[in-house]
């Protein structure tokens, strides 16, 4: 999910995330290390601009067009409505346990 002026002005679908900018979790993140690994696989160098620990404020600085965070499909549409944010066309299958 991005701001809607980061999406749209910015995503190419042909390139999809390679060297776009992202929002990530921390490394020690099980939801990271299955987006590394998706990125490995699929030959994906995002452009990593920050990484966080707290997902409430990795959706506020993707609202503030900083770039684009992963979103897990539970909260789409709390955070599409919460954030303003708007989905990307790009599916990873990477999946992560929520703990709530």
């Amino acid at each position: 999910f991005a701001a809607s002026e980061v999406a749209g002005a910015r995503f190419r679908r042909a390139s999809g995330l390679d060297g776009f900018p992202v929002l990530l979790p921390t490394r020690e993140s099980p939801l990271r290390r299955e987006l590394d690994r998706w990125f490995a696989e699929n030959g994906v160098r995002p452009d990593v601009r920050a990484e966080f620990d707290d997902s409430a404020a990795m959706y506020e600085m993707a609202a503030s067009g900083a770039g684009a965070a992963p979103v897990l499909s539970p909260l789409l549409a709390g955070v599409r409505e919460r954030y303003g944010l708007r989905p990307l066309p790009v599916r990873t299958g990477v999946q992560a346990e929520l703990f709530v």
